[in-house]
Order: structure tokens, then C-alpha cells, then sequence
């Protein structure tokens, strides 16, 4: 439908012992519930000698999805034979394109991440941690879909550097036909972390297809705590407000016992990794 077209040429033979004359105006006409996707793009002479040919094409340049009918009606002298009518038709294609994650549809320009079809990536950790996401582009249409884009499928938006095209799909796809692509997400920060996919390609109506995306970065944050007040790393001047002066102890069997509280307040869990 959007630049497809297929040129016949016909040839009319007079195999008469006269002169044949075509004597319509347009020679060959078109009519019917689909003329206008089919038009005579070379017309016949006006006349053929009798043993003789002459030749016209007709391109058809479907408006639609579907079968497409019109009739090509040729006037003239045949005694029996004017008009000489007779049926044509073509079928319109179109690729389709829907984009599934999670095997669900993410609609075209949708700007709403959801956990359910995967745009929403959830969380990971900023430091080494990453999700992958696999997406799966359905040619639910009649004819190839074509990614046109390079790459076939671009990120952008403000935090586009946290997710990456890790693999890209198939140039085509055939009707009925599917191809996959991942992308991976690791966080450069804590917070949420939105982008956006875009995806080139040669659906009438679906170009580009573009979707939102996001991901939240978490962290660990490790606060030691004496004496309910918190103690800064790298601390170098004990205190007894904070318990790191333990006070006095007797040399002889006097002893100071400190409690600390170590507490995370980050957005993912907390490794002591010692031993």
C-alpha cells in the first residue's frame, strides 16, 4: 500500500482481415468500485492494421489492505466484440508492527513504563548490577516490515547512557514473522532512570515506534551509629558522646562494654564483606 505497485502490459491483437479502430476516449478505460487504484499508464494505438498489435499497461497502486477490483472496458469496431470488457483486481499489503515485552503488547508512543510489558525495569544496583530486558517486534501485517533505522533500534532521552541495545533485530521480518532484541540496564545513580526506544521502520502508521522506559538505581548507604549519634567515616577524634572515647576502665578487671548500630540507609542491601 505505501509504494508498492505492479505494471501490466496488455496486448490487443486484431486478427481480422480490416482495419481495427479503438474508438473510446479514453482508449482504455477504467471503471468499478476500485478504479482509482488502478490506472492505464501507456495507452494502445487509435488503429491496428488487420494481422497487427499494438500494446497499453496498466499499473496498480492499491489505496488499501485487501483485494482491489476494478474492469477495463475498450471500444471499438468489432461488429460483436464493443466494448471489450473485462475484470481486474490486485491485493493491497501492508506490514503491521507491534512490539511485545513480557508477551505484552506495548502500545505505540506509550510514555507509562509498566513492570508488566517490561519497560519498567525495577531495580538494580548501581554498582555492578544490570536487568535485561528481551523485547519481541510481531509483523502482524501482509507484506515484509522493514527496520530502516541504524541502528535499527536507538535509545535517547535523558538518561539514555543506562540502557543499551545489547542486541539488535533482524533487518526485516517476514508477515506473520518475528523478530527479538535485548536491552540492558545498568544505572549510573540512584533514583529513576528513564529513556526512551525508538524504531524506524516502514508501517504507514506505526513510524517510528516509540516506547518509554525506565529503571531504578539502588545503592547501599552504611551509617555506624554509638550512643544513637552517627559516626563519620574516617572518624579520627573519638567521643564519648558517640562512644568512641570509651571512658575509664580499671586496669584490674574493669571492663567498658560499647553497643553500635550499623544501619543501612540505602535502597539495596548491605554486604559486610570482611572475614
Amino acid at each position: 500500500v505505501a509504494g508498492g505497485t505492479v505494471v501490466r502490459t496488455y496486448t490487443i491483437r486484431n486478427t481480422g482481415t480490416a482495419t481495427l479502430n479503438l474508438t473510446g476516449s479514453p482508449r482504455v478505460a477504467v471503471s468499478g468500485t476500485h478504479a482509482a487504484d488502478f490506472t492505464v499508464t501507456t495507452q494502445p494505438a487509435a488503429s491496428i492494421a488487420a494481422g497487427g498489435t499494438t500494446t497499453f499497461q496498466v499499473t496498480f497502486d492499491p489505496s488499501a489492505v485487501g483485494t482491489r477490483t476494478a474492469a477495463l472496458s475498450i471500444a471499438n469496431d468489432d461488429a460483436d466484440e464493443n466494448p471489450y470488457n473485462y475484470s481486474i483486481q490486485g491485493t493491497g499489503t501492508a506490514p503491521e508492527m507491534d512490539v511485545q515485552g513480557n508477551s505484552v503488547s506495548i502500545v505505540d508512543g506509550d510514555s507509562t513504563p509498566s513492570l508488566t510489558d517490561h519497560t519498567d525495569y525495577g531495580s538494580a544496583l548501581v554498582a555492578g548490577g544490570t536487568v535485561v530486558r528481551t523485547y519481541t517486534i510481531r509483523n502482524t501485517g501482509t507484506a515484509t516490515l522493514n527496520l530502516t533505522g541504524s541502528p535499527r533500534v536507538a535509545v535517547s532521552g535523558m538518561y539514555a547512557a543506562d540502557f543499551t541495545v545489547t542486541t539488535q533485530p533482524a533487518a526485516t521480518v517476514s508477515a506473520g514473522g518475528t523478530t527479538t532484541f535485548q536491552v540492558t540496564f545498568d544505572p549510573s545513580a540512584v533514583g529513576t532512570r528513564t529513556a526512551a526506544l525508538s524504531i524506524a521502520n516502514d508501517d504507514a502508521d506505526e513510524n517510528p515506534y516509540n516506547y518509554s522506559i525506565q529503571g531504578t538505581g539502588t545503592a547501599p548507604e552504611m551509617d555506624v551509629q554509638g550512643n544513637s549519634v552517627s559516626i563519620v567515616d574516617g572518624d579520627g577524634t573519638p567521643s564519648l558522646t558517640d562512644h568512641t572515647d570509651f571512658g575509664s576502665a580499671l586496669v584490674a578487671a574493669g571492663t567498658v562494654v560499647r553497643t553500635y548500630t550499623i544501619r543501612n540507609t540505602g535502597t539495596a542491601t548491605l554486604n559486610l564483606t570482611g572475614s
